[in-house]
């Protein structure tokens, strides 16, 4: 499949709210104390309390 006719378009550097939200998710995802769920049931369950 040959896509270099789509024309997409990227940025090299992230604007700075992408920069914030990937930042974010590293904090989150390095912090012991953030809750996280094996799979969708634990996330509705946590989230229904």
């Amino acid at each position: 499949m040959d896509i270099s006719n789509l024309n997409v378009q990227t940025d090299k550097d992230p604007n700075k709210a992408t920069e914030a939200a990937v930042e974010e998710g590293r904090r989150i995802a390095a912090d012991p104390n953030v809750p996280g769920y094996k799979d969708m049931a634990s996330l509705r369950s946590a989230l229904d309390e």
